[in-house]
């Protein structure tokens, strides 16, 4: 009698720790609802019984390229799954561990969640202080006309010939040679409009009145 009891013993507590020390693998992948696609670097947490702020999960791992996660490890008994993710819901599941059970699969589809962030100021300065600082020369009308002009006719193209980096063809020509350039190779403006014919009675003189500008940029460097 003393023998069955010490067996019944032995089996209870063979029993008991075979409870103990059993554990469960948790696996899975996880994805975004949306589209379908896996979320990789996405934290799946384990915590025991229930969910408690500051309170450590008990076992945890990060989903990999192909959006899945494995963890080992697990005691039977009642969980809450956690799994986060920045830019994604967080999505929380209540999930119970079997002894008889080995592995348990847990896929999770995460829904998006919309991102909002305050207001963003973008300033920069004008364009014109950022031409300020290179080559820039500034012709005002009453320069224009104090200069050498032909046949007493102010022309803004001649007196521009005349400033450093700046080159006639010939005496008879009002193009403009900057910095090596051809006439065909420069930009001409009028109040912020492409003039593509800036001269007239053959080339010999340029199309602006001096008396209808208000002055006049050459721009050496600007590309």
């Amino acid at each position: 009698m003393t023998i069955t009891r010490c067996i019944l013993v032995l089996v209870t507590l063979l029993a008991l720790w075979c409870d103990a020390t059993a554990q469960v693998t948790a696996y899975g992948r996880v994805t975004e609802q949306s589209t379908g696609e896996v979320v990789i670097g996405a934290t799946v947490a384990f915590h025991r019984d229930s969910l408690i702020p500051g309170r450590k999960p008990e076992r945890g791992a990060i989903t990999n390229k192909f959006g899945m996660y494995s963890v080992r490890g697990l005691q039977p008994g009642a969980y809450v799954a956690v799994v986060s993710y920045v830019g994604l819901r967080p999505y929380v599941h209540a999930v119970v561990l079997r002894t008889d059970t080995a592995d348990i699969r847990i896929d999770v589809a995460m829904e998006d969640k919309g991102v909002s962030a305050k207001e963003v100021v973008v300033t920069a300065e004008s364009q014109r202080a950022a031409i300020d600082q290179i080559s820039t020369v500034t012709l005002t009308p009453d320069f224009i006309k104090e200069m050498p002009s032909l046949g007493g006719e102010a022309d803004v193209f001649r007196v521009l010939q005349l400033l450093p980096g700046v080159q006639s063809a010939s005496e008879i020509s009002s193009g403009l040679y900057i910095r090596g350039g051809s006439p065909d190779q420069n930009l001409i403006l009028l109040d912020g409009v492409v003039v593509y014919n800036p001269s007239h009675f053959g080339g010999f003189l340029s199309a602006f009145h001096a008396d209808a500008l208000c002055d006049v940029e050459l721009i050496k460097d600007a590309m």
